[in-house]
This record gives structure tokens, C-alpha cells and sequence, in this order.
């Protein structure tokens, strides 16, 4: 028989703390809490609810200080690394009887970072910057990218765009 491979854990979350709100359940039976958790040497907080049906959740936080070099595992696929400071604020819905994430929306900021390329880019084998921000959106397997800015000491730059899901990162187009 051939033995299971313990699974890599993508990433770890230092702590968790959920504060249900009583007031909201005892008035109108509506399942909702506060949320905090830290990981990656930041912390993302918000609020999440879920359907009267119980079949989706509804959430919306902030993020501030993720060191998203620790993101290796979901960043592999990429061939090349990344590194910066993230924040944000998004909302957004999940299944939870089905494909789980549906829909997000919101903005990001990736600060004091870099990004190496696959192959030299005017003679850069990495482009470090100071700021890298965009508004997102994600639904139905895309990722839309709008009023996207870059930053550095060399170059600012603009973006837009949509990036598909392919099986990993590295395969999304």
C-alpha cells in the first residue's frame, strides 16, 4: 500500500480570534463575527457573515504588514520571486458547499519590494520598487487588474489587465 504523503501546509497562521456578534444573532438570527488573525509578520481583521441559507459566507477585511516572501508554496508556480510589503482591503463571497471563493473586490498595495524576471528586461535580471498598487477583482476563474501603478527608483509605470486561472500560477495566462 502506498503511503500518503503528508501534505505542506501553504501558509501558516499565527493566531486567530473570532468575536460572534450576539447582538446581530439575538435580534434577526443572523450569523456574523469579527475576525483577526496574523500571519506572515502582519495581520488582516474584518467581518464575515453567513447566508440565511448557510450555503455562503460574506466577508470583508483589511490587511497590513504581510511579508509575502513567505508565500513560496502559492508562488512557485510562478518561476520567478517575489518579495514586498502587502496591504489592502477587499470583500467578497464564498461557497461553502461548492467551489468555495466566488467573488473578491478591492484594492492592494505591495510596498519596498522586487520582482525577478525570467530573463533580463533591459538588462535587469530584477526590477526593485517602492510601490506597487492596483483595485482587483476576482470572479468566475479571472482576476481583473485595474488602475494598476508602479513605482521604483528607476521607472514608474502603469497596468491593467485580467489574468485567467490555469491549474497553478504559472499556467494562468
Amino acid at each position: 500500500a502506498a503511503r500518503r504523503q503528508p501534505k505542506k501546509s501553504l501558509v501558516r497562521i499565527e493566531s486567530l480570534s473570532l468575536r460572534p456578534n450576539l447582538p446581530a444573532y439575538l435580534q434577526a438570527r443572523k450569523l456574523s463575527a469579527g475576525y483577526r488573525l496574523t500571519l506572515l509578520g502582519g495581520r488582516v481583521s474584518g467581518h464575515l457573515s453567513l447566508s440565511a441559507d448557510h450555503n455562503s459566507l460574506q466577508y470583508d477585511g483589511k490587511a497590513n504588514g504581510i511579508k509575502i516572501n513567505g508565500l513560496e508554496q502559492i508562488l512557485q508556480g510562478l518561476d520567478r520571486t517575489i518579495a514586498g510589503i502587502l496591504s489592502g482591503s477587499f470583500t467578497g463571497k464564498a461557497v461553502l458547499d461548492g467551489p468555495g471563493l466566488v467573488e473578491l473586490q478591492g484594492t492592494g498595495k505591495l510596498l519596498k519590494g522586487e520582482m525577478s524576471f525570467r530573463q533580463p528586461v533591459l538588462g535587469m535580471k530584477k526590477l526593485e520598487f517602492n510601490q506597487l498598487s492596483s483595485q482587483l477583482r476576482y470572479r468566475a476563474g479571472e482576476i481583473f487588474f485595474a488602475d494598476g501603478r508602479l513605482e521604483s527608483r528607476l521607472l514608474a509605470g502603469e497596468f491593467s489587465g485580467t489574468v485567467k486561472d490555469g491549474d497553478d500560477l504559472g499556467r494562468s495566462t
